[in-house]
């Protein structure tokens, strides 16, 4: 896993509090899963993945990562 002791405007951060939320790359997270809710209320389970699948790759090709915490570093770690 990669660490970096900050994360990028663009990242994904896991966790709760305000702090998180208004994160950049968690509120454009948030704007592209609303945008592809009604798709995904209306897709076939086996197809919902490909919708997943999607919303990761956008977050991956703006520059962003999913990242979580190490409370024992301070820094974040991508996820898999």
């Amino acid at each position: 896993r990669v660490m970096s002791p900050r994360p990028h405007k663009n990242d994904v951060l896991f966790g709760r509090g305000a702090a998180i939320n208004s994160h950049h790359g968690n509120k454009y997270f948030r704007k592209v899963v609303e945008r592809e809710k009604p798709k995904f209320a209306m897709t076939p389970r086996a197809e919902k993945r490909e919708i997943a699948t999607r919303i990761i790759d956008e977050i991956k090709s703006s520059g962003g990562s999913f990242l979580m915490e190490d409370p024992k570093s301070a820094s974040h770690g991508e996820t898999s």
